[in-house]
């Protein structure tokens, strides 16, 4: 069975050199990956995620026989004003409101706690997951912290999931 990376990002306000946290590693103890706020990349993959959100939203709402795993990744703010990004699975979409569990543990956005129930708007929805047998979908922002990872991690991942980030 594929797990899903747990990867939890926070946009910064620091520009940021070249993937200096351990990605797997990161990913395995549910730490945060760091990005600036102004990396290009990072605003492209979340582009991508919200033009393709209503095409995402139509097929989860009925999903084709072994698709699964259906998840949107939204940010929060922190109380000292990092925005922390997670992913939200199982959830539901009524109308412009979304709702469902958070599914990381925070460590910068404290007033929440994996597990809890959140709601947000659909237009804060930064990027969007399922798995089918073909692997994973979406993850437009895992694609780009994957590209400035090592190659060791990027093994790793690949062992761990099946994610194509040239779709």
């Amino acid at each position: 069975m594929l797990r899903r990376p747990l990867l939890a990002i926070a946009l910064t306000a620091a520009p940021l050199g070249a993937m200096a946290q351990p990605v797997y590693e990161t990913s395995q103890r549910g730490g945060v990956i760091n990005v600036a706020k102004s990396d290009p990349e990072m605003g492209a993959a979340i582009e991508k995620g919200r033009a393709t959100l209503p095409e995402f939203l139509a097929l989860a709402a009925a999903p084709h026989q072994g698709q699964t795993g259906f998840a949107v990744k939204v940010g929060f703010t922190g109380p000292q004003g990092r925005n922390e990004f997670f992913w939200v699975m199982p959830f539901t979409a009524t109308g412009d409101r979304v709702s469902g569990t958070l599914d990381n543990n925070p460590v910068y956005a404290t007033q929440l706690h994996k597990g809890q129930t959140v709601s947000f708007g659909r237009d804060e929805v930064i990027d969007w997951s399922y798995l089918d047998s073909a692997g994973l979908h979406g993850h437009y922002t895992t694609c780009v912290i994957l590209r400035r990872a090592s190659e060791a991690d990027r093994v790793q991942f690949r062992k761990r999931m099946a994610l194509n980030c040239e779709r």
